[in-house]
């Protein structure tokens, strides 16, 4: 009996709630449009924290509704750090993301590193 009052009082949690939490990216900040789609190109800033002493790889893609590519993935490079921050002090820095000859329709930009957790996206519209 007693077992069945303790168990009764841990799946309770006295308090404490349990779920999932939006997965933050340790490395990519944001990503924003710089200025109005025009003339079938797209410009973005992605933000990132400065603190990896390596290069990333990045594809930064535009994807329609379907979840299909628009046009043809950017690779990109995010640039080693030259500082000994880490992630809690890192100050931030701009990497410009341009997509050219994008057909008219409304998008969402995304840039990703290959880790899964990595990765920002925007809605767009040319």
């Amino acid at each position: 009996m007693a077992y069945v009052i303790l168990l009764g009082l841990i799946s309770a949690g006295c308090g404490v709630r349990f779920r999932d939490s939006p997965v933050q990216s340790e490395l990519l900040v944001s990503l924003s449009p710089t200025s109005p789609a025009e003339s079938n190109l797209v410009r973005l800033e992605l933000t990132y924290r400065r603190f990896y002493p390596v290069p990333i790889a990045l594809t930064c893609s535009l994807l329609r509704s379907d979840g299909r590519e628009a046009i043809p993935s950017l690779r990109l490079t995010i640039p080693a750090s030259d500082t000994t921050a880490t992630p809690s002090t890192a100050s931030d820095a701009i990497l410009p993301v341009r997509f050219s000859d994008v057909p008219p329709g409304n998008y969402i930009a995304r840039c990703a590193t290959d880790r899964a957790a990595d990765a920002v996206s925007t809605p767009v519209s040319v």
